[in-house]
């Protein structure tokens, strides 16, 4: 259906002269369902005729609480959520049928999630998710019922639940093929693309937000241009930033041409983004700037808080640190208050879920399988927010450490002249601890994303991730004189060549830093089966270093123990310990202070076995 000939169906109902009662329902169905497609300018009229409708003829509660919602999505479609929320909250009190108020409940799910807040939008949208009954009847209750599942799987994507965002954009596709609508199908599409775009899945992301380009209608603006859009995020994830740039451009276009005021925001910053990777800061400001005066005049807390951070790193790089200074400080402020409701809302969506499947429980053996379900998901959205807020809190320490290290190289270049040796050392002492504290926040952030979406476990060749491993530490095993030797044949194993080079170059590295000083490193790797070719082969490096004090052998893999070791983050042996025990097998040390160390490790020689109890020799 054709723009024009929607408004002019839309037109012609209310030129009929009929009774409101007669006119609200079949207006609702015209609308309603494609109100996306229907352009600011003609809404504008819509809403007029409406209201001025509405306010002559006597109508039933019926009538007027679906005046009140297409007046509310009206609102919600011309950015005006606080506006809409005012509207919507006097229409869900009044008694109409439990799937007409669900309608409105989503809307008022809708404009908050607009607002950036997402506890209250969950609230809602659940809200009304519970009240439609099986699929509904009206076209317009077809439509928000959809909206409710699209929305629902945005916020889990929101909340880092990639599978549950998944699973909600399948169901969404399924209802879009029952009712037979292009657009929910286009959209259901899109959300599982961008789902497989989280978990690192890039090429099925774009296989089918493409699929969702050819499905979706000529009419749908907001949502042709969010599709592209989140084609140049994937392309951008893929380091395609030339690419990412048409795309990005593509539905910046179609936002400005339409005027979607809060969308535009999103492009703009997108944009900035691909600039600031390619080290063009100086085209990232102004985006971020117009971005930042347009999200302000919204009151979009959540993309604020984004456009701060990026505001401040653009002008880190650009070298004026004063105002990166000043983006960072507003940055922090407004931080705080965003962060402690997320964390809200991640607790209340538990307890959510928990009540929501209490709820559908019968009193039968099954209702205990149900609950050991939602134990179990509990436990692992628990480990998917927590392994969230690792990363998170880790990119977030490392813009003061910048801060910093950039201020205390300007007082040390601008003050060394004029400062006394010992304050000068103090200075350099300072620079230096920061250096180190943004390598352990490296070395942690490594450490959380260590063993995340990674494929099926196959035949790894040990030799060659040596090799890689080696030359990698190139620079240090020249430096240092180091001699590398590998003893005898090297079994291959079930593994991941990244996490395998990991391994081995964090004990190489470990063997060269503690090295004995009157010789040059000798390292000498070999491996054994000590209990037959079975499942398992013992990997052994052993060292000619200072060795570990006696009692120490099990604390070195503690995670920031670092035993009294120089130049040590306390990381990387953690992360050893880790890898190994990621693949069922065991790590340990045998040592002897001032004779060297050995450590020993155990491998899987065939993948999804029972793992035999390998004794260690301590």
């Amino acid at each position: 259906m054709g723009q024009m000939n929607l408004i002019n169906q839309a037109r012609a109902l209310l030129d009929t002269g009929q009774q409101f009662p007669d006119l609200v329902l079949p207006l609702s169905n015209i609308i309603i369902p494609k109100m996306m497609h229907i352009p600011l300018v003609h809404l504008s009229e819509l809403q007029d005729r409406i209201s001025h409708l509405s306010q002559e003829e006597s109508h039933s509660i019926d009538e007027q609480f679906l005046t009140q919602l297409i007046q509310g999505f009206i609102l919600y479609r011309q950015t005006h959520y606080h506006a809409s929320i005012h509207l919507l909250k006097k229409a869900v009190i009044l008694p109409v049928l439990s799937s007409s108020q669900a309608c409105a409940f989503v809307l008022l799910g809708a404009n908050y999630r607009s607002l950036g807040n997402s506890e209250m939008a969950l609230q809602q949208l659940q809200s009304g998710h519970e009240r439609f009954t099986g699929l509904s009847e009206q076209p317009y209750q077809q439509y928000f019922h959809g909206l409710s599942i699209y929305h629902i799987a945005e916020l889990f994507g929101e909340l880092g639940d990639y599978d549950a965002m998944l699973q909600k954009n399948i169901l969404f596709k399924e209802h879009g093929e029952k009712w037979n609508n292009p657009d929910m199908i286009g959209r259901a599409l899109n959300g599982i693309g961008r789902a497989y775009t989280h978990m690192s899945q890039y090429e099925k992301a774009i296989e089918f937000m493409m699929e969702a380009e050819l499905k979706s209608t000529a009419g749908n603006i907001p949502f042709r241009a969010r599709n592209l859009h989140d084609i140049g995020l994937t392309h951008f994830h893929f380091k395609h930033y030339d690419e990412a740039l048409i795309y990005f451009g593509k539905a910046l276009e179609l936002r400005e041409q339409h005027q979607l005021t809060n969308a535009r925001i999103t492009s703009l910053v997108a944009i900035a983004d691909v600039y600031l990777y390619k080290s063009a800061p100086e085209m990232a400001i102004p985006l971020l700037n117009e971005a930042k005066e347009a999200a302000e005049g919204l009151k979009v807390n959540k993309k604020m808080l984004r456009i701060y951070k990026c505001l401040s790193y653009a002008y880190e790089i650009s070298g004026d640190l004063r105002k990166a200074l000043d983006y960072y400080k507003q940055y922090e402020s407004s931080k705080e208050e965003h962060f402690a409701i997320q964390n809200t809302q991640v607790e209340n969506q538990k307890i959510r879920e928990i009540n929501s499947q209490l709820k559908e429980q019968k009193e039968t053996i099954e209702q205990q399988k149900k609950k050991i379900e939602i134990n179990l998901r509990k436990i692992q959205h628990t480990n998917k927010y927590l392994q969230n807020f690792a990363s998170m809190a880790a990119h977030d320490l490392k813009a003061p450490i910048r801060i910093a290290s950039n201020f205390a190289q300007i007082l040390e270049k601008k003050y060394k002249d004029n400062l006394e040796v010992e304050d000068l050392e103090f200075l350099q002492y300072i620079s230096v601890n920061i250096r180190n504290l943004g390598r352990m926040i490296d070395d942690l952030l490594s450490l959380t994303k260590l063993d995340q979406n990674l494929p099926t476990p196959s035949l790894v060749n040990v030799f060659q991730v040596i090799l890689e491993a080696q030359s990698r530490l190139r620079e240090k095993i020249q430096a240092s004189r180091t001699e590398i030797s590998i003893l005898g044949d090297l079994p291959d194993v079930m593994a991941h060549d990244s996490l395998l080079v990991n391994l081995f170059q964090n004990i190489l590295d470990n063997a060269i830093k503690h090295q004995h000083p009157d010789n040059h490193p000798v390292i000498e790797i070999s491996s054994s089966f000590p209990n037959g070719k079975g499942h398992y082969c013992q990997i052994r490096i052993k060292d000619n270093g200072l060795g570990i004090p006696s009692g120490m052998e099990e604390r070195i893999f503690e995670l920031f123990n670092k035993s009294s070791m120089k130049d040590s983050s306390g990381i990387g042996l953690a992360t050893c310990k880790k890898i190994v025990n990621h693949y069922g097998g065991k790590i340990w040390v045998e040592s002897e202070i001032g004779e060297g160390t050995s450590f020993l490790f155990t491998l899987p020689l065939i993948g999804n076995e029972i793992i035999p109890d390998i004794p260690s020799s301590r």
